[in-house]
């Protein structure tokens, strides 16, 4: 961040300071004095930092008092979903959750923050800001990374669910799915199927750390430990993936985290003379419509977005003050050739 202008770096940790409530909704914000004084800045310097804040409503000017963060604005009928990515499973869940806004006569907006921690404490920030009637946010794959924003967030009058999976011991609702126990049945069914160890193959389009991906992989070693006779290995793409590869590493089951990946790596091995589900099986960890249209012998690991979206309207009408959160046990869904 050093490479910016001065009067950028302000800006942004002014922001960063109102987007975390590190400056409170409706507490006074540095005058122009205190800014120029605090960072050694020229007035015109100061003048444009708090302009920028204003400009986007971050900051209301009150003249003859100063410059306060702004409330949030009335409740409207939004539902907004914040995700990382867009994939199959993705837009199931974006499907699942309209049919559900519209049950509330409710507009749902989603926005992809492409795995950016940053990006996603700007857009949480931003839609509690507008009066969103609840935020659903599917977090960055390294939650460490705003673990402390969530710590400290405050939602005023809106609704805040974390969906699909978040580290535990959060203090909001959530509903999440059981990695570990759609990894465990994914791997009981390669073991019924094939003798050999198994490939976990990793989404390498991903910035940063993986925490699910990474997760998934100690849950198929603990799995493995089990077993006595499998190993796990695991490649960043199915470009890795080749005859020698599987042969040389005694592969007989593959977990991938992606449709296209498991689609791919199916038309590969056919082509290479592998058999399924004889020679090798084949897992892909969501039943998505292009595992489903296929009906390959790829069997799926179904993530029940629908019994996630049945968990959050229960949560949207309970008054409870206690923070509920489920945990939904994904299906095996087993396809063969």
């Amino acid at each position: 961040m050093n490479y910016l202008p001065i009067y950028k770096r302000l800006i942004k940790e002014y922001a960063d300071d109102i987007h975390t409530h590190a400056l409170e909704p409706g507490k006074q914000i540095d005058s122009i004095n205190k800014i120029m004084l605090k960072h050694s800045v020229s007035r015109e310097t100061a003048k444009t930092v708090l302009s920028h804040l204003a400009d986007e409503g971050l900051i209301v000017k009150v003249p003859g008092k100063g410059s306060f963060v702004a409330e949030p604005e009335n409740i409207v009928n939004k539902w907004g979903l914040i995700l990382p990515m867009y994939s199959s499973n993705m837009e199931e869940l974006i499907y699942k959750l309209t049919l559900l806004a519209d049950e509330y006569n409710m507009e749902l907006e989603y926005y992809l923050h492409y795995n950016n921690a940053d990006e996603e404490v700007r857009l949480v920030s931003s839609l509690v800001q507008h009066g969103y009637d609840t935020l659903f946010i599917v977090p960055n794959y390294n939650e460490k990374l705003t673990s402390n924003f969530y710590s400290k967030l405050r939602v005023s009058n809106s609704k805040l669910f974390l969906v699909d999976y978040t580290m535990s011991g959060s203090s909001f609702n959530y509903v999440i799915q059981s990695y570990d126990l759609g990894v465990r049945r994914a791997a009981e069914h390669l073991t019924r199927n094939n003798d050999g160890n198994f490939l976990f193959v990793k989404d390498s389009a991903w910035s940063s750390v993986n925490m699910v991906a990474e997760s998934m992989i100690i849950s198929l070693e603990n799995y493995a430990l089990s077993q006595d006779d499998r190993e796990v290995f695991s490649v960043n793409n199915h470009h890795e993936i080749t005859r020698k590869y599987i042969e040389d590493n005694s592969i007989g089951g593959i977990i991938c985290y992606k449709d296209i990946d498991a689609i791919k790596i199916y038309d590969k091995l056919k082509k290479m003379g592998f058999n399924f589900p004889t020679d090798i099986s084949l897992v892909n960890y969501g039943n998505t419509e292009l595992i489903g249209i296929l009906d390959s012998g790829i069997t799926a690991i179904d993530c029940l977005y629908g019994d996630m979206v049945d968990k959050i309207r229960l949560m949207y009408n309970s008054n409870n003050e206690e923070k509920e959160q489920h945990v939904v046990l994904p299906e095996l869904i087993i396809r063969s050739t």
